[in-house]
């Protein structure tokens, strides 16, 4: 009994050792990523230098796969992307089946240039109808079969804007997505556009985005000065000094002097106490060749009541200064006469006739 029980133990030490020399043997096939070698000019060292992997979002030349377990590519790249991640427990390639043998998985054989590690994962999960979960407490993704009746994840993307406002694009943006889940929120502090959508919305956000955001074109317009002398001697022609000092010296045209206009009646009018005197003013009430001060106003008004001119005023043009014809009509014994509508110009004339015979009152202090 007891050497029975010794086979059994040394059969089962066999085993083990058989079992561990399994595990520390290498994977018939491994996932191959061409780098540039180099030819060694010294002998090789013995035993295996490692390689460093690449940079997290760095594009890799050249990925190949010849016939490597799916699991097995998904382990190399997510070492390259250095992503810590692990398979769901339904997930069955490679693990023990109820028989004891391990399932069968797909081997995978591409050929892939000028992409990162994470692009080339993503693809590879797409093709095998896998997707990757990120927990970000802990920062372990879980691969996951995809459920075909779930809708596509939603992703925030954050677009900073250099030139366009983000009232303007928010229109455009919105109408490039297609799922109803999909929004845009502008942010108008700081210039930019929150994107919730999809990645394929995304991919079509990103070109839009950067076509629409643009400098706008301006005009450039360039200003110099130039200094010139005029030498007599080398004047021909007509001299039109003269006739151009005049013409500065002249009021201009559609301008009224109303204070000297004003004191020319009120001068008018000296020396005969005997005849009715009135002044019948037309025109806006405007003074744009001098400016009427108030003192101006009450020296005028005075002169003209001492010679008892009452001013009848008719105001016509596009702006009419009531306020002035009202003042000079009221304090010297006048009135106004108003504009009204479809009156000709007898009508108006009879008018100031009357006005200009009426009876004004002067009280003596």
């Amino acid at each position: 009994m007891k050497r029975n029980i010794c086979l059994l133990t040394l059969a089962a030490l066999a085993a083990c050792a058989f079992a561990v020399s399994a595990q520390t043997n290498p994977p018939a096939a491994q996932a191959e990523i061409s780098v540039q070698a180099v030819p060694a000019t010294n002998p090789p060292t013995p035993g295996p230098s490692p390689v460093a992997s690449p940079q997290a979002g760095a594009v890799i030349p050249l990925i190949v796969m010849d016939d490597v377990p799916l699991t097995d590519a998904i382990k190399n790249l997510a070492r390259q992307a250095n992503l810590n991640y692990m398979l769901d427990p339904k997930i069955t390639f490679g693990q023990a089946g109820p028989d004891g043998k391990p399932t069968a998985q797909p081997s995978v054989s591409i050929h892939w240039e000028n992409i990162t590690a994470e692009q080339a994962l993503s693809a590879l999960l797409n093709n095998y109808t896998l997707q990757l979960v990120e927990d970000p407490k802990s920062r372990i993704a879980r691969i996951t079969a995809k459920d075909p009746a779930a809708l596509e994840p939603l992703t925030t993307k954050i677009y900073q804007l250099a030139w366009a406002t983000p009232s303007n694009l928010v229109v455009a943006v919105q109408s490039a997505l297609a799922d109803k889940r999909s929004r845009v929120l502008p942010d108008y502090r700081s210039s930019q556009l929150i994107v919730v959508a999809t990645d394929r919305e995304l991919t079509a956000v990103d070109e839009l985005v950067l076509r629409l955001d643009s400098r706008t074109k301006q005009v450039l317009i360039e200003a110099r000065l130039l200094e010139t002398i005029i030498n007599p001697k080398t004047s021909k022609g007509i001299d039109w000094s003269g006739t151009l000092g005049a013409l500065a010296r002249r009021t201009p045209l559609g301008s009224c002097d109303l204070e000297k206009a004003l004191d020319t009646a009120a001068k008018s009018f000296a020396g005969d106490s005997k005849s009715a005197h009135t002044v019948v003013y037309i025109g806006d009430g405007s003074s744009r060749a001098a400016p009427l001060t108030t003192e101006q106003l009450d020296r005028v008004v005075n002169d003209l009541v001492a010679q008892r001119a009452p001013i009848i005023a008719f105001g016509v043009g596009p702006q009419i200064q009531e306020q002035m014809l009202g003042t000079l009509a009221a304090r010297t014994g006048g009135m106004v006469v108003p504009e009204l509508v479809n009156v000709d110009a007898g009508a108006y004339g009879v008018r100031l006739a009357r006005a200009v015979h009426g009876s004004v009152f002067w009280p003596k202090a």
